[in-house]
């Protein structure tokens, strides 16, 4: 009566979703979109409210860093060479906005980072981090780039002086916020995405109506409430 898809990013989905609206079948995307296509809705997490977030650790950050050293912060937010996908442009958007208050006591940079493994991003940021200027703070929009970014600056003693903001739950990114080098993680939390979707189907089926986009609001993971987390990893 209805299907739910994470999209996969194939040429020939968004031709299938319209055969399935011929068929009168409707069809969700959930976290990856295909806008071109005849899907009813998109589940993913509020790009407002996570660049909102992301905005908000940073400054916190800065300021620790600052109380330590009266110069400009170094932040580098790495972004997915993905064109198609514009979610991390929004979601850098929404931090450039959220940071405005800092003015010169930070520079904000963007580095674009290849998608298409794990070995091109560990490459990428140990570029950045042995760099003679190397950020004081990296921003990680992705939990591939979280964990090369944690598994780079252990590698390469910066623990300490580097800060990590993460994203997502992994194993490798728990750990890292449990012992202190990943300052925090945001999450989108995949029940409360699965939750808004089976919602949003069934208002459909019902009422043959629903918003083109459904928002779900990320959490954040840090060391408060990181056991919480792990426990439910276990």
């Amino acid at each position: 009566d209805g299907i739910i898809l994470k999209a996969d990013g194939g040429d020939d989905l968004a031709e299938e979703i319209r055969k399935a609206a011929k068929e009168k079948i409707p069809v969700m995307t959930i976290l990856t979109d295909v806008p071109n296509s005849e899907r009813i809705s998109f589940v993913s997490g509020s790009d407002y409210a996570t660049g909102e977030m992301y905005g908000n650790l940073i400054i916190e950050e800065v300021q620790k860093k600052r109380e330590q050293e009266e110069r400009q912060i170094r932040v580098t937010v790495l972004v997915d060479s993905d064109s198609e996908n514009a979610t991390p442009n929004l979601i850098y958007s929404g931090i450039h906005e959220k940071i405005a208050s800092l003015g010169e006591k930070i520079k904000l940079s963007a580095k674009i980072i290849d998608n298409s493994g794990k070995f091109e991003s560990e490459e990428t940021v140990r570029d950045l981090i042995l760099d003679q200027e190397p950020p004081d703070i990296i921003v990680c929009l992705s939990a591939v780039d979280t964990i090369s970014t944690y598994q780079s600056i252990i590698d390469y003693n910066r623990v300490g002086q580097i800060s990590i903001i993460g994203y997502y739950s992994s194993e490798d990114t728990l750990e890292g916020i449990q012992k202190g080098i990943i300052q925090s993680s945001v999450l989108i939390n995949a029940q409360d995405l699965g939750e808004t979707a089976a919602d949003g189907m069934s208002e459909y089926l019902e009422e043959e109506y629903i918003s083109e986009y459904l928002t779900v609001t990320p959490t954040l993971i840090e060391k408060s409430n990181v056991e919480n987390y792990m426990k439910k990893d276990e």
